[in-house]
């Protein structure tokens, strides 16, 4: 067998007295977000804020999980602007890869206040592994056939 590629590169060698060489980049495990508010408008009526969220990985997903209904403006990026009459609640910024995801919060208080909390758990999902060992088993497979 030579090369395969599925979802990165992959070397796989096989002849007799048998070396094999995996290297498959895997996306790296998103680490906990760093979360961040900038008010741009504070007042008993009306507080206006931007929400920023950065794990600092390329090929990721933002989502943001407003409280309630809450209108979102741009939504999808890591950077999230909200407007909204006196209400409290907590915004979670979910940050996603094929290998894992992971979120953080901020909770907003009237008047304009925030406090951000971090999430120090993972969610991985076990398809890069699967992935791997099911390449190992039919490489051995062919190996054992040939």
């Amino acid at each position: 067998m030579s090369f395969l590629n599925l979802g990165g590169p992959g070397l796989f060698q096989g002849c007799p007295g048998v070396t094999v060489t995996i290297p498959l980049p895997l996306p790296d495990v998103v680490p906990k977000p760093t979360v961040r508010v900038t008010v741009t408008q504070d007042d008993d009526q009306q507080c206006n804020a931007t929400l920023e969220c950065s794990v600092g990985l390329p090929e990721v997903t933002y989502e943001w999980i407003p409280p309630r209904q809450v209108l979102l403006e741009g939504v999808g990026g890591p950077v999230q602007k909200v407007s909204f009459n006196p209400s409290e609640g907590t915004y979670v910024c979910k940050v996603s890869n094929p290998a894992s995801s992971n979120s953080a919060s901020l909770t907003y208080r009237h008047p304009c206040s925030w406090t951000g909390e971090s999430s120090t758990a993972s969610s991985c999902t076990a398809t890069g592994g699967l992935l791997v060992l099911g390449h190992l088993l039919l490489l051995f497979l062919h190996l054992a056939l040939a």
